[in-house]
C-alpha cells in the first residue's frame, strides 16, 4: 500500500486503468478501498478544474458579447 501512496495521481490513474495493480493489493479489501478513495478524489479534482475552466470561459464570452452590442 505504501507503493500506491507514494505514486502521483496520474501514475495511480494509469495503473488502475491498465490493470497494473499488484495481486497482493487486489486481494486486500482495505487497500482496494483506499485506491477507490484516491480515484474518487482524483475524479473530484478533475471535475472541479473543469468547472472552473468553464466558468472562466463563460465570463470571457460574456465580455465579448457585451463588446459586440
Amino acid at each position: 500500500m505504501a507503493q500506491v501512496n507514494s505514486m502521483s495521481d496520474s501514475a495511480v490513474r494509469d495503473a488502475v486503468i491498465h490493470g497494473r495493480i499488484s495481486p497482493e493489493l487486489a486481494k486486500d479489501q482495505t487497500a482496494m478501498m483506499a485506491i477507490q478513495q484516491r480515484m474518487n478524489s482524483i475524479s473530484e479534482m478533475n471535475n472541479l478544474m473543469t468547472n472552473m475552466m468553464k466558468a472562466l470561459h463563460d465570463m470571457q464570452m460574456a465580455v465579448v458579447q457585451n463588446i459586440r452590442i
